[in-house]
């Protein structure tokens, strides 16, 4: 499980250190969601944490962009996503915005 260097934050995330080393040991949380960029064709996957405590999911997990706690603060994650990504690129390619930030880091 690899997490981006620039990780959207919920508002009800305390602790991001605590939550991510949770995460990639499949520790049970309630009502974490992550947001990570698609392998497939969609852009985004928002995946409830519960379905990471299977290591061939967490494996198979693309590059983690956000976090929140509850839907509700997930959605809230993924409109300020595309809002920056709108600001930025003048598209709502959240996938290629992220993807580059990534590349314009190393």
């Amino acid at each position: 499980m690899k997490f981006h260097h620039h990780l959207y934050l919920g508002s009800g995330i305390k602790n991001k250190e605590k939550i991510i080393r949770k995460l990639k040991y499949g520790a049970g949380m309630r009502n974490i969601y992550v947001i990570s960029l698609s392998r497939g064709r969609d852009q985004l996957d928002c995946t409830h944490c519960c379905y990471l405590k299977q290591r061939k999911l967490r494996n198979h997990l693309g590059l983690v962009v956000g976090l929140a706690n509850g839907q509700e603060e997930m959605t809230e994650v993924v409109i300020q996503m595309l809002k920056d990504c709108y600001e930025t690129t003048g598209t709502a390619n959240i996938k290629e915005f992220l993807l580059e930030r990534v590349v314009s880091k190393v």
